[in-house]
């Protein structure tokens, strides 16, 4: 691979590759057509890193990885300055011979990379494996929980997706994972309350 015009291409290793062979059969070209979707969106983010990667940006310092706390402190006027995109821009990846395809997933590095730089992203990602190992250590001793059965639910929903996103600091994923477990908090505190002492 390498970089024309701000584009990923494939090298001259892709001049010797056999012309792509037609599928005559419907059914199969059907599947193809749909399985390569996901292909797309399971390999793509990682020629958008490639060419995003090092950025030529200022750190965040932390906002992108806290960013729903961080809108809802701007929205209540908390926070005055202006937040970066929580959407990151598209990139034009070219393969020789083929149309481009514009890209704006770029792997879980992205955002703590934009926050923290390399160095931050081995402690981002070190935070990231404690929780994760301490949610499944609790799940797998106490089996009959909902709540944790919940929790390593969603956690596994963003490990797997972190080949192509990074859904530790997706406001929507903050949200469900809020609104799921809410009920859980909330019967805890009740019993807390009961038993205190009047």
């Amino acid at each position: 691979m390498r970089r024309v015009d701000g584009a990923l291409e494939a090298g001259d290793s892709a001049r010797s590759e056999p012309e792509t062979p037609v599928v005559r059969n419907r059914y199969l070209a059907a599947a193809l057509r749909k399985s390569s979707t996901l292909y797309l969106y399971s390999t793509g983010s990682f020629a958008a890193f490639a060419l995003w990667f090092p950025p030529n940006t200022p750190l965040t310092h932390g906002v992108h990885s806290i960013f729903p706390v961080a809108r809802l402190l701007e929205r209540a006027g908390v926070i005055r300055q202006v937040l970066p995109s929580p959407i990151p821009g598209f990139v034009k990846i070219v393969r020789r011979g083929n149309d481009a395809i514009f890209f704006n997933g770029y792997t879980f590095l992205y955002y703590p990379i934009s926050d923290f730089g390399v160095v931050g992203l081995a402690v981002y990602c070190l935070l990231i494996g404690l929780l994760v190992g301490t949610v499944y250590e609790r799940t797998r001793r106490v089996r009959s929980s909902s709540l944790h059965l919940l929790m390593m639910g969603q956690l596994s929903v963003a490990l797997t997706l972190s080949v192509f996103v990074n859904k530790f600091n997706n406001t929507a994923s903050w949200y469900v994972a809020v609104m799921t477990t809410a009920p859980f908090w909330g019967s805890a505190l009740a019993r807390v309350f009961r038993k205190a002492p009047r």
